[in-house]
């Protein structure tokens, strides 16, 4: 027998965790927020507006009591935003969406010392919500799990 649950059972304990995680107050903060941290952000991430970004607007990004989902985004600011030319050339590709995510998640880290997977997935969160997630440690242990 497999360790791990069948796909119904799967969605089932999902559902059953969300409907007690609604109940939760930093659930209601967290979805509460969205819409200002997205009218916040978008228009900053966008694929337009990226070359412009400023050390203090991409900055203003990574703290969590700004961007009101992520902890510790900051920690690698400082070493992201050494060649802010580089940073945003690097988000650039990554809200390309005309070359495949793989590839654009690849060379973007790769450019900037310091740019992970967590932040370049949170960008693309805000600039394309309804079609990508965030990937960071908290969210592939829920997978896993």
């Amino acid at each position: 027998m497999s360790k791990f649950l069948t796909p119904p059972n799967a969605i089932g304990k999902l559902r059953e965790g969300l409907v007690r995680w609604k109940d939760n107050p930093d659930y209601k903060d967290i979805v509460g927020s969205k819409e200002d941290v997205l009218a916040r952000y978008q228009p900053i991430f966008s694929p337009e507006k990226i070359r412009e970004i400023s050390e203090e607007e991409f900055y203003s990004f990574l703290l969590f009591e700004n961007n009101r989902h992520w902890n510790g985004l900051q920690r690698h600011g400082p070493k992201m935003m050494a060649d802010m030319k580089k940073l945003r050339e690097a988000i650039s590709i990554v809200v390309d969406e005309s070359k495949p995510i793989d590839k654009r998640l690849d060379q973007a880290i790769g450019m900037v010392h310091g740019l992970g997977r967590a932040v370049v997935t949170a960008i693309l969160l805000v600039v394309f919500p309804d079609k990508y997630g965030v990937w960071n440690n908290t969210s592939e242990e829920a997978m896993k799990a």
